[in-house]
C-alpha cells in the first residue's frame, strides 16, 4: 500500500474496491482469476 498511495492520507474502502474490481474485470477477461478475499486480513494472489 505505501507504494500505491501517500500514506499522509489513507486510501478509502471503496476507493480500494473500486481498484480491485477493475483488476478482477480485466483479469476475467484473460480467464484469470487470481485475487481473493482473505477474511479479516484482506486481499491476496493466488
Amino acid at each position: 500500500m505505501q507504494n500505491c498511495w501517500d500514506m499522509a492520507e489513507a486510501p478509502s474502502q471503496d476507493s480500494i474496491r473500486t481498484h480491485l474490481k477493475l483488476l478482477r474485470k480485466l483479469l476475467k477477461e484473460e480467464n484469470k482469476n487470481i485475487i481473493r478475499n482473505v477474511p479479516g486480513l484482506g486481499y491476496r494472489l493466488v
